[in-house]
């Protein structure tokens, strides 16, 4: 958990993730699921049950199925392969199907759309 809340501690200064994080929260649909925060810290995973919710969420939705894999590296295409089936092969395909919330819920406020939406940054910079 500690290693979840550094990451969320170096991402508050990140304009690029604070800039999509108010993208978000601020103007999208309350109840679709990009609404909500896309990372933790140590004061929203402070639950009594943690493991428990973080297994259930692995067996609900972790499958091969849903994953892809890139790998880059100075090896053979058969060194590749095999430290992919090495290290991800254990990964089970649950053939588990996703619900396509762009079709039940919209992403946007329909009253929102057309925004123009100023952040006022951390740091100096220019970026379009």
């Amino acid at each position: 958990m500690n290693a979840v809340d550094n990451e969320f501690k170096k991402n508050l200064s990140d304009e690029v993730r604070r800039t999509h994080q108010v993208m978000n929260t601020e103007v999208t649909h309350e109840t679709n699921p990009v609404h909500h925060f896309s990372t933790g810290n140590l004061q929203t995973l402070d639950k009594s049950n943690i493991r428990a919710l973080l297994l259930d969420y692995y067996e609900k939705y972790v499958s091969a199925n849903q994953m892809s894999l890139s790998l880059v590296a100075n090896y053979s295409l058969d060194q590749l392969e095999e430290m992919a089936i090495d290290k991800f092969g254990g990964i089970k395909d649950k053939g588990i199907k996703l619900r396509d919330y762009s079709l039940e819920i919209p992403i946007y406020k329909e009253d929102e759309l057309g925004l123009i939406v100023k952040i006022v940054p951390l740091k100096d910079q220019k970026q379009l």
